[in-house]
Formats: structure tokens, sequence, C-alpha cells
């Protein structure tokens, strides 16, 4: 073990280097104003601004400054750890720098990426997250990478469609699967969903998918079953499973959590009262159980998202917006059929087909602005098109968010 391996006991020579990352960081804050904070950090001696310093002469930046600025911890404030830190690490190692004397820190993912267009309170949560990145190198400790034994077997938690889907997949790896579901039954949320993109009914795909799990022998099915406890280390875990014909002990190597989401009830928001103005979700009940009878259904995308409250997008409800709307039209033609939207979201060539076929079928779209939302009330729905200008008013018999 060489010098820089024993910096247990030196005091702290910490190294920072800011990465630009082209225009991904440094067009969203500024780069040069938090290398600059950075060099005032207790225990940093090196700062460094980089236009990417993923590169080979950003690594090579890295490497040099270690050996000439004596430096003994490395922080790198760049992108994403899950696709760099591997490379900063060794690279330090390759440097003579313990790698477990290396931290990174996100300024892209978590900083830049999510405060687009507020470029000064990016610029001081970068600040902040660097902070945080120097006080935990200062108390990093050298390590030394070891080898520990891996139970090959895998507990999935949760019997939904993506619980099913990773027992399938980890089955296909000669894996052996626990699958513990908390219900009396396999499909989760799908259940309750009346056809899929594909055309096959929810029920016709996870019936394949459930008759398939089950054949294997190499997955354990437990339904009604929860979690009790847990215990153990990385590999080799002990879990506790409560099950109806009593507690059972498995030992596994590693744990996935797919216990599934649960749909937004969207009270408060245009009127909704589960009756002629309803979820998404309450619509494929309907759609299941024939249960439709309206001159004229009207979709509101983004209820309830991309808010103050919810910045994100779904990524699924424009998709299952556009398929439930020509559902509709192929067995009620007779029914008018609109769908209230800001920008639509169709991932892929097949979903973007979907939503000219849509078109094609006579379902009709209008753009509306969240700054002036749709106004429903009293069996009528209100809202101004953005396009022409005008604001239109219809009867409606059935608002579906």
């Amino acid at each position: 073990m060489n010098k820089k391996n024993l910096s247990l006991y030196e005091e702290p020579r910490i190294g920072v280097f800011v990465c630009d990352c082209g225009s991904n960081i440094a067009g969203h804050l500024n780069c040069s104003d938090v290398a600059e904070y950075a060099k005032t950090l207790p225990h940093v001696v090196y700062a460094k601004e980089n236009l990417y310093t993923c590169s080979e002469s950003g690594i090579g930046e890295i490497k040099k400054a270690i050996k000439e600025q004596n430096l003994n911890r490395v922080v790198v404030a760049s992108c994403s750890p899950r696709t760099h830190q591997p490379l900063f690490s060794s690279s330090c190692a390759e440097a003579g720098l313990n790698p477990y004397l290396f931290e990174m820190v996100n300024i892209r993912d978590q900083c830049s990426w999510v405060h687009m267009g507020k470029r000064e309170s990016a610029t001081q949560k970068a600040k902040e997250l660097i902070r945080m990145g120097v006080a935990k190198s200062a108390g990093l400790e050298p390590q030394e990478a070891i080898e520990s034994s891996l139970i090959r077997r895998i507990l999935v938690i949760g019997g939904g469609i993506a619980g099913l889907s990773v027992a399938q997949a980890l089955s296909d790896m000669s894996l052996e699967v626990i699958l513990v579901e908390k219900t009396p039954s396999l499909g989760g949320l799908l259940q309750q969903v009346h056809q899929l993109d594909t055309g096959k009914t929810a029920k016709e795909t996870l019936d394949e998918i459930i008759k398939d799990v089950e054949s294997r022998p190499n997955i354990t099915i437990h339904t009604s079953a929860t979690i009790k406890e847990t215990g153990g280390y990385i590999g080799n875990f002990d879990i506790k499973i409560d099950t109806p014909s009593g507690p059972v002990e498995e030992q596994v190597g590693c744990m996935v959590v797919a216990t599934g989401a649960v749909p937004l009830i969207p009270e408060g928001l245009f009127g909704y009262n589960g009756r002629n103005v309803i979820s998404l979700m309450e619509l494929e009940q309907k759609l299941v159980k024939n249960d439709l009878s309206a001159k004229r259904v009207v979709f509101i995308q983004c209820a309830g998202a991309r808010t103050k409250e919810k910045e994100y997008c779904s990524r699924i409800c424009c998709l299952i917006g556009v398929k439930n709307a020509m559902l509709i039209k192929e067995k009620y033609p007779l029914i008018d059929v609109r769908i209230l939207y800001r920008d639509m979201q169709m991932y892929g060539t097949y979903k973007e087909q979907m939503l000219w076929d849509a078109r094609g079928k006579g379902v009709r779209f209008d753009v509306y602005s969240p700054e002036n939302a749709p106004v429903v009330e009293d069996g009528k729905i209100k809202f101004f098109q953005t396009i022409t200008g005008k604001t239109v008013e219809l009867d409606t018999d059935l608002i579906v968010l």
C-alpha cells in the first residue's frame, strides 16, 4: 500500500473538479462561480472548472492534480454517479489514490436539469451540494474491496405487472425467485384496466403472464402474504414472510420492490364527483362493465399533473386517454369524443401513429392552456381554444380527467 492509501491519518487535502458538461450544466448555472466557491471550503486546496471532466483531458487533469497538489481526497461535481463513478474512482486509483477516497456530487440530474431557467437558484443549490460533498469527503476512510458470497435467490415484493415481469426475467436467468403479493390474487392495478393498446384485454394479457409465472419451477409464489422481517447483509438476506399457512423463512441474495402505484383520485379538480366527472381508472371500469351511456365524452388531460404540487408528467396519461377515446369511438361511433390537452406526449413511432388513427376515427383534439383552464359546471364545459382564439361551450354527459 503506497503513501496515498495511508491518508486516513493525514490532514485532508481535497481537490474539487466542477464539470460544465458542455451546456448541460453550464447552460443553467454559473460553474465558474461554483468552482470559486469550492476554493473557500474547509480542506479544499485545489478547485478547477472543466468543460468535460469525463473526457481524456479531464481525467488527465484529475491525475495530474493528485500528484502535483498532493491531494488525498477528490470530489467531482458533474452528472450521475450511476454512469460515471466507476470511471472517476478508477482514475483516482491509477494516480495512486485509494478509490474509496473519491466522492461524486450530482449537479446535473439533481440540479441543472431540474432547475432550468432558474440560474441563480441552481447555482446556489450546486454550491450547497458541493459543500456537503466536500464535508463528506473529509471524513472518508481508505477501504479495500472484498468479495462476499451471494445467494442466487431473489425476493420480489409485489405481484402486479411489474413484479410478474421481473419474476419472468429473473427466472429466464436461471435464478430462483420468491414472489410475495399481499392480496389474494396476482395482477395488481392492471386487473382494473379494460383493454391495452396492443388490442388484447388486460385480463387476457394478465392470464397469459400469470399462467407462465405459476408454471415455472424456479418461482415460488406467496399470495395474501406480507414481509414481516428482514435481516442479514448484502448478498445474504434473511427474510420472514407471513403467509396464510404460517410464517415462512427464506434466505435471498437481493430484493426487488415492485409494490405498485395508486391512481390519483382527482377530488376538487374540474368538478370531480365520480358520476359524470370521473377519473381515467373509473372510465376503465365503465368499459369493463360495458356501462357507458353518453352523447358526448370529453377528456381533460393533465388533470392533477404538471402543477406546482406535481410538476412531473406521468408519461402514460396521453397514451391511455387516446387509447380509450379510440375504444369508445369503435364501440359507440355516434358518441362525440373530444380530448382537451396542453401537449400530447405519445412516446415512440407506434404511439404517434395511434394519435393519427384516433383523429381518423373522429376523435376531436383541442389545445388549452393551464393559465386559462377549462371550466366544468352544470353538465357543460367551457374552454378557450388557443389556436382559434375563441371560447367554446359544450353540453357534455361525461368528463374524464
